[in-house]
């Protein structure tokens, strides 16, 4: 009761100056050119608290010691791989990488469970029985539960088969192939302490047990995630996408881990404590959001379900794998979509024991849930009844604001490369922007959206829908972008038109030097391939 009132009064106290000042029509400062507003405080406030944070998470994780006679440890982990009719050569660099793990002595079983049991799924068999040969391979006719046997006869038969596997089960999505090898660890917990979970278009560093093992080892953590690299920088999306990965993990995720909540759990690379896991492994398979069975945000839903249990969720960046990124802006779109609903899905379902936690996951969760209406509403104001001049504020305060955060991870890595994180704010009011609007609009609809990728093409009939709103919202934008001119034409001075005409310039220009950046990094991958 006293943690819910001192969130309470926090929460008063950070929205009632915003409410009253806009209200009034104060700010906290006025140079002619722009203001600073109260959320503008709260959003550098932030901004240098993530930063803050997250450096003293590195340093924190730094000091955690590996796990001493490894050999000799009494509970191991389990390595469990998941996938459906995955691209024939990531799914074979995924096994080639786990394949590297398998005389870890922190190492128990390893299974690989394929969504698939039909003809068009037995190419992944395949390729397990030439990474692993002489491994076992189990092809069931029926799915895992709880109310039958089949999972305890299962783990019988594996058990006495060595401790590589792979398991073949009707297609039913990703949670029901996640549910099997977690079940399966969760009947030998005597033995084991924790599940590393991954995709199958995932490439697992050979020293990612060992890092994520030695953060499960302590009492307070349920979970522990890792840090992702993009293997796949191609195209100017996945390009953009891999300085965000970075931020995403090394800024955020960083910043949340310090306070021991994490908020997701990323599916390429996460370990779960099984303990954990056995108490709602059930719970969670049956999950049910407005009437329907959940197909999508399976890590997310794991995590909130281990936040839930009042443990801690932290991030290792010494963890490391790479995975792929969508290449196509439009599979970058549906994911972006199917990401959003499980984000306002999940957010629900935190708010029944943010009690359990630190408040600075209450403070994380608004952060989350208001930023983006804000930028959102913020832009159709100005672009519908607001000021050239505050059309320019608006796109210079967006660029400059990546831009903080892009110099932060160049000084950190040492790479100029990420200064071009700055162009990530148009492709936030391009993209994401239309993406979140629409998944709060979609949200009942659990299909997964996009085509699995051993597929080449999707079907137009399935994306239409997609295109459509990306267009209509673009189209929009464009729109108040004119009319705003129009509106405000004699207005408009000759320094504004420079200045507008400069932002115009860098803007093409970044987009030049990404072009040229992902090409080179397309013509080393392919003398890297070829010379393979």
């Amino acid at each position: 009761a006293t943690k819910v009132l001192f969130v309470f009064i926090i929460l008063n106290f950070m929205f009632t100056p915003m409410i009253v000042l806009y209200s009034l029509g104060i700010s906290l400062a006025d140079f002619q050119v722009f203001t600073i507003s109260i959320y503008g405080v709260y959003i550098v406030i932030y901004l240098v608290i993530q930063m803050v944070f997250s450096l003293l998470n590195s340093y924190n994780i730094s000091k955690i010691p590996n796990i001493v006679n490894a050999d000799n440890t009494t509970k191991k982990y389990n390595v469990l791989v998941v996938g459906y009719r995955e691209n024939p050569s990531l799914f074979t660099k995924c096994l080639e990488s786990v394949y590297a793990l398998k005389d870890d002595p922190l190492l128990n079983n390893i299974y690989i469970v394929i969504d698939g049991n039909k003809e068009e799924d037995m190419y992944m068999k395949d390729i397990f029985t030439t990474v692993f040969p002489n491994s076992n391979v189990k092809l069931l006719e029926e799915l895992p539960s709880s109310n039958n046997e089949l999972i305890h006869n299962l783990k019988r038969d594996l058990y006495s088969n060595g401790k590589v596997h792979c398991i073949l089960q009707p297609h039913k999505g990703k949670r029901h192939v996640l549910y099997t090898g977690l079940k399966l660890s969760c009947l030998d917990k005597e033995q084991v302490k924790g599940v590393l979970c991954s995709d199958s278009d995932t490439i697992l560093d050979i020293n990612c047990i060992t890092e994520l093992a030695k953060c499960l080892e302590k009492e307070e953590v349920g979970a522990v995630t890792g840090n992702l690299e993009i293997y796949n920088p191609y195209s100017i999306i996945s390009y953009l996408t891999s300085l965000r990965y970075w931020l995403a993990f090394n800024l955020e995720r960083g910043y949340q881990s310090f306070n021991g909540v994490v908020l997701c759990v990323s599916g390429p690379l996460g370990m779960y404590k099984i303990d954990c896991v056995d108490m709602f492994i059930e719970e969670w398979l049956a999950q049910v959001f407005l009437g329907k069975e959940c197909t999508y945000g399976d890590d997310r839903h794991l995590t909130n379900q281990i936040l839930a249990l009042g443990k801690k969720v932290i991030y290792n960046p010494r963890a490391i794998c790479k995975t792929d990124a969508p290449e196509e802006y439009l599979r970058f779109f549906i994911q972006q979509v199917r990401w959003y609903k499980s984000s306002a899905r999940e957010f629900l379902f935190s708010l029944k024991f943010i009690h359990k936690q630190s408040l600075w996951m209450v403070l994380d969760l608004l952060y989350q849930f208001v930023y983006a209406f804000i930028v959102i509403i913020a832009l159709l104001y100005i672009l519908f009844a607001g000021t050239f001049q505050q059309l320019i504020v608006y796109i210079y305060t967006i660029i400059i604001f990546n831009m903080i955060k892009g110099v932060y991870a160049c000084i950190l890595e040492k790479d100029i490369k990420y200064i071009l994180f700055s162009m990530y704010g148009l492709v936030y009011i391009t993209t994401l922007a239309p993406a979140k609007i629409y998944s709060i609009l979609d949200i009942k609809d659990v299909t997964w959206g996009t085509t699995n990728r051993f597929k080449t093409q999707s079907k137009l009939s399935v994306n239409l829908k997609y295109i459509i709103c990306i267009v209509v919202w673009n189209i929009f934008v464009a729109s108040g972008v004119f009319y705003n001119i129009y509106r405000n034409y004699h207005n408009i001075s000759r320094d504004e038109v420079i200045t507008i005409s400069c932002v115009c310039g860098i803007i093409f220009i970044k987009y030049v030097v990404i072009i040229l950046l992902h090409r080179i990094s397309k013509r080393k991958s392919n003398k890297e391939n070829t010379y393979v």
